[in-house]
């Protein structure tokens, strides 16, 4: 049983919603099996195209194309035109982000 000094700890530690609310986006974006492969494959390989990925895991272009959308509009990548290809990496500087990194690897 927690003594209500170590209760009050631990509500404090779970006062700043915003870390949970970015942990509950990145880990519901790698929920997906090609979502998770996706940045797997981004942490051996530092940019991809979408039409990368979409040869690597064997799916359409259109389907690659949302999972990168998806991992992007959640924190997980940036993306970076060049000429007409777009090339997606991974946003390690965020730090739960390198973390994942850290233990995949």
């Amino acid at each position: 049983m927690l003594s209500s000094q170590e209760i009050k700890k631990v509500q404090s530690y779970l006062e700043d919603g915003d870390v949970d609310t970015a942990l509950t986006k990145i880990f519901k974006s790698l929920s997906d099996i090609n979502r998770c492969k996706i940045f797997r494959m981004l942490a051996v390989q530092p940019q991809l195209s979408v039409s990368s990925v979409a040869k690597v895991l064997n799916i359409s272009t259109p389907l690659a194309s949302q999972h990168l959308k998806i991992l992007m509009q959640n924190g997980l990548l940036t993306k970076e035109k060049v000429g007409i290809r777009v090339y997606y990496k991974l946003k390690d500087k965020n730090p739960i982000i390198a973390t994942i990194l850290k233990v995949i690897k």
